[in-house]
């Protein structure tokens, strides 16, 4: 009797291939059978719905073939990990280079901006514009004696074309690390404060130290302040006969995970001072 052809139009119920690789060759199996009849591997083959052999075609493939096993799982959390891991690290590296700059450069900034100050101001020292100033309060160093981390002097602050003078204080604080600056104006009797409280002109300051010295520097006449703690040494010296003053502004403080120091230091000539009379 001659093989019958599967109807075309008959759906298959399913598909059992021994062997089988993909789904294609399953299909290929039902396609080239008729019903009822036999393939080459001795499996009858059964034509009934589409939908069936669909499913039981998938079945088949998905049995070992579909899906992650629970190793690669973990491997791939574990690769995930490491370079989120690797990405933190640089943004971390990033933002403390970043921190430590413009902390470096704050500390820098601050320190300079102190010293521009002092050398522009203590420069200006002994110019007393009031001719109502006399004695002992127009002389250019107010200070009845030298400190390393105190000065007073007066001069002219704001320049105005109203005659007065000014007395001008830095001073240098230890504990919370700063210097301020207090100016008095003269009215033609005493001083009047024009400072409620001291102005903090640098902040982060580990050390202020002023060097005091007259015309026959640098050889033996000078009065400054040692290395180690900033007490003054060398020979003694009156006020009254400085004539140049050498301002060094150490500045500290945490940068990142250290401690950054800097030293900036100036020199300042009293311009007003040329000829002792004018400055005593």
């Amino acid at each position: 009797m001659p093989k019958r052809r599967a109807d075309p139009k008959v759906a298959i119920e399913s598909c059992h291939c021994e062997h089988s690789e993909a789904i294609s060759h399953c299909c290929t199996e039902i396609a080239t059978h008729p019903a009822g009849a036999r393939n080459d591997d001795g499996n009858q083959v059964i034509a009934k719905s589409s939908a069936v052999l669909a499913a039981g075609c998938r079945d088949e493939v998905s049995n070992g073939k579909a899906g992650f096993s629970l190793v690669e799982l973990l491997i791939t959390a574990l690769i995930f990990t490491v370079v989120l891991f690797a990405i933190y690290l640089v943004y971390e590296t990033n933002m403390t280079t970043a921190t430590w700059g413009n902390k470096k450069t704050e500390l820098q900034q601050n320190a300079r901006v102190a010293l521009d100050m002092m050398e522009r101001e203590i420069r200006m020292a002994g110019y007393n514009p009031d001719p109502s100033l006399m004695g002992a309060n127009a002389n250019a160093i107010q200070d009845i004696s030298l400190s390393p981390t105190t000065l007073t002097f007066i001069t002219d602050v704001d320049g105005a074309a109203d005659n007065k003078t000014e007395k001008v204080q830095y001073t240098y604080n230890a504990t919370p690390q700063t210097i301020t600056r207090s100016v008095w104006q003269w009215n033609g009797t005493g001083w009047d404060s024009l400072t409620a409280t001291p102005e903090v002109v640098a902040d982060g300051v580990s050390s202020l130290c002023l060097t005091y010295s007259d015309n026959t520097q640098p050889t033996n006449n000078s009065y400054r302040p040692s290395s180690i703690n900033c007490s003054l040494i060398g020979s003694t010296m009156s006020p009254a006969s400085v004539r140049r003053i050498t301002i060094a502004i150490t500045a500290s403080g945490k940068a990142g995970r250290k401690t950054e120091t800097f030293t900036f230091a100036s020199d300042a000539r009293l311009r007003n001072c040329i000829n002792p009379p004018t400055c005593n």
